[in-house]
């Protein structure tokens, strides 16, 4: 959750302790116990909206990594390709039917070496006897299209957690904005029914106040205070 966020929601906590200790007073007219099930719906919807954030977060982290790891992986295949690739390519250098040559793609984006590789599955898997006469397993080609589809899903995956945790936000903003407009109602009832310069306002008051949202800078150690010019 974010800082402003977290702190909206801490706020809402403190002024529904107030409001339940007041409970007989707000909840003397439709109004105030709408309100205050509006403020502990916005708290307990907040609650699970960040929840899922954090769970979309951790989903996207670990599918990215996932994708980086099987990234990692295809990089090897491809480079065991081109290395047996080159040993047929010299030794028939005449025919010109085999085509072993596997380049290895130099400093390509995810996306370069998801294409690339998909090329060299299709140009190379006709030749799967000769690799395999050079002692290259057959699995090794025969997996090519497995590592692509693992590294197409985990792109997807997190694509997909990105756009859930960014949907969050949205969605935890109009739930605090909810608990906001509660929040005033509840504060006008309470002044109208106790009074404006009642403990039951200054309680309410004091927990609705949702403070800094940013570190005060320090002054440096040793740094004297400018009085003035001398």
């Amino acid at each position: 959750m974010r800082v402003s966020h977290w702190l909206r929601q801490q706020a809402h906590r403190r002024c529904y302790g107030v409001c339940k200790r007041y409970r007989r007073d707000l909840e003397r007219t439709r109004g105030g116990k709408r309100s205050m099930t509006q403020l502990l719906s916005s708290i307990e919807n907040v609650d699970q909206l960040a929840t899922d954030r954090r769970r979309a977060i951790h989903r996207e982290k670990a599918s990215s990594k996932g994708a980086e790891q099987a990234c990692r992986e295809l990089r090897v295949t491809i480079r065991q390709l081109s290395a047996i690739g080159a040993a047929i390519a010299h030794d028939n250098d005449r025919d010109k039917a085999i085509d072993a040559t596997v380049r290895v793609p130099r400093k390509a984006s995810r996306r370069e070496l998801l294409s690339d590789a998909a090329a060299i599955r299709d140009r190379i898997t006709p030749l799967i006897d000769v690799f395999a006469d050079y002692g290259l397993p057959r699995q090794v080609i025969l997996g090519l299209r497995t590592q692509i589809e693992t590294i197409e899903r985990a792109n997807l995956d997190r694509d997909m957690a990105r756009i859930s945790h960014f949907t969050d936000v949205s969605a935890i903003e109009r739930a605090l904005a909810a608990g906001d407009q509660a929040i005033v109602v509840l504060e006008a009832i309470l002044s109208a029914t106790r009074g404006n310069a009642s403990k039951a306002v200054t309680d309410f008051r004091r927990a609705r106040r949702v403070g800094r949202t940013r570190a005060k800078p320090r002054r440096r150690a040793g740094l004297k205070k400018n009085t003035g010019l001398r």
